[in-house]
């Protein structure tokens, strides 16, 4: 299966940017109470959406994503309090 990487742009970037946002909301959200980032990254790639849009379990570049923040968009709370570095 081809590896829709958002760094590069490869495959349907739009569909995988909008999912790949909505993960990094509720990432930051579950994170905020308390849920493991390298849990939350596994679940998300290997969820039925993921690999449909042709995202891979390895994928590197979107589980920095998931498991990063702030994220400029994100209202999550965990954003605006957490001591990011």
């Amino acid at each position: 299966m081809e590896n829709h990487n958002t760094t590069t742009g490869a495959g349907n970037y739009s569909a995988v940017r909008s999912f790949v946002d909505s993960w990094v909301k509720d990432s930051h959200r579950r994170q905020f109470y308390g849920e493991d980032y390298q849990a939350i990254c596994h679940e998300f790639l290997n969820t039925p959406k993921a690999d449909k849009l042709g995202i891979s379990g390895d994928d590197e570049d979107i589980c920095r994503e998931i498991e990063s923040g702030p994220h400029p968009t994100c209202d999550c709370g965990f954003c605006e309090s957490a001591p990011w570095e």
